[in-house]
């Protein structure tokens, strides 16, 4: 019985040995049958490989890291309908592959790139997808709109509309000229909205244009048409419409707006022993009660030096509740000379030229014409007294803008 056991285990292995060799036999024919004209030998692969767009062409970059023997780069796109060959002077560091393909139809393309040595042994490929961008993309490009624009002597203010970003917009191009008579250009990131001008000319026309990548690493910038604006209205005013700068300021609501005469009487909210007025966060404002104390006589004005002519002074009014009362004296003013009347002289002083009450009436929108035969020093703004009723009441008067412009 062990003796038909032993050989019956004998038998077994010398069946899995002989199993093991005939396997291995025909690997080996195998394997001999796909080297028979020798081993293969491959050069490095290109690392790191990057398409970059452009307009009818890409930039592709890449590393050359392991293989010194690097002969050549063969780039290939669109299943090999073309090609280019870079020769390639390798160094004993890491080299670097940088070429631009130009005339590429626009389209997504497929690449493939290679590398050779001497003998022409070549590396695996690498494949990579770029995006060209040409003349059906420019054709879907279109100029910033402008919002609104304010032409001053000290300052020029151009507010552009939002665009979808997905158009790959990236900045607006602004080209004026200066007051020195240079031309100048200045590019705001798409991000803002807003564009000031210190040293505009006024009376001189400007022109803009958006700038696109149609993605972020694109290598080249796409451009909208360009677009001429005319200075058409000139603005006598500086900081006249919201958010107003400030001058001072409380740090939490009040302050005192830049560019405007604010008079003692008109700073009438003191915070920590420091008087503010004007400025209601960065709206322009007057307010009497709630607290605060009444405004006697108070003066907030702008002084400039018009050209002959005809002109109107327009206020928007955001708000207000004056009653146009015995209690409520507010004015719009336009004087002549380097300041306003007082409230109690204003409807019958010479040096008016032109004044209306404030009033909650609607619209809450006033304006103002006046006509100068000579050049004239003239004041602009608002002169304004309110009482205090009672210490759970007051008074309010608060502007988003204003404009002076010759008609």
């Amino acid at each position: 019985m062990n003796t038909i056991k032993k050989y019956f285990v004998h038998a077994f292995a010398l069946v899995i040995v002989a199993g093991v060799i005939s396997s291995c036999t025909s690997m080996d024919e195998g394997y001999k049958d796909f080297i028979k004209d020798g081993e293969v030998s491959y050069t490095g692969k290109i690392d790191s490989l990057h398409i970059y767009s452009g307009k009818n062409r890409v930039q592709i970059k890449g590393l050359f890291i392991s293989d010194p023997k690097i002969a050549e780069c063969r780039i290939y796109w669109d299943n090999r309908a073309d090609s280019v060959v870079v020769p390639i002077a390798r160094t004993q560091g890491v080299d670097e592959l940088n070429v631009v393909i130009n005339n590429l139809v626009e389209n997504v393309h497929n690449f493939e790139v290679r590398t050779f040595d001497k003998l022409g042994n070549k590396s695996i490929p690498v494949y990579k997808v770029g995006t060209v961008y040409g003349d059906r993309y420019q054709t879907s490009l279109y100029n910033r709109p402008i919002a609104s624009k304010y032409f001053s002597p000290k300052l020029t203010t151009i507010n552009f509309a939002s665009m979808d970003l997905s158009t790959g917009a990236y900045a607006t191009e602004v080209t004026y000229t200066t007051t020195a008579n240079v031309t100048a250009k200045v590019q705001l990131p798409i991000a803002q909205s807003r564009l000031d001008i210190a040293d505009f000319k006024l009376g001189s026309a400007f022109t803009y244009k958006t700038l696109f990548r149609p993605n972020p690493t694109s290598i080249d910038v796409f451009e909208s048409v360009t677009t001429t604006v005319t200075d058409n209205e000139i603005q006598y005013l500086n900081n006249f419409y919201y958010p107003f700068t400030r001058l001072t300021y409380d740090g939490a609501r009040w302050g005192v707006p830049t560019d405007w005469v604010v008079n003692d009487a008109a700073k009438s909210h003191i915070v920590s022993s420091v008087n503010y007025g004007g400025l209601d966060a960065l709206y322009f404002s007057f307010e009497s009660g709630w607290g605060q104390p009444a405004i006697n006589n108070g003066k907030i004005y702008q002084t400039m030096t018009l050209p002959a002519g005809t002109y109107t002074y327009t206020i928007n009014i955001n708000a207000t509740s004056y009653a146009a009362d015995a209690n409520d004296k507010g004015y719009f003013v336009v004087a002549i000379g380097n300041t306003l009347p007082d409230v109690a002289l204003v409807e019958t002083a010479a040096s008016t030229l032109k004044w209306e009450r404030a009033k909650n009436v609607t619209p809450l929108i006033r304006t103002l014409s006046f006509t100068l035969s000579a050049d004239t020093q003239v004041s602009v703004g608002v002169v304004t007294t309110s009482a205090v009723m009672t210490s759970s009441t007051g008074r309010h008067l608060k502007i988003n803008s204003f404009k002076l412009v010759k008609q």
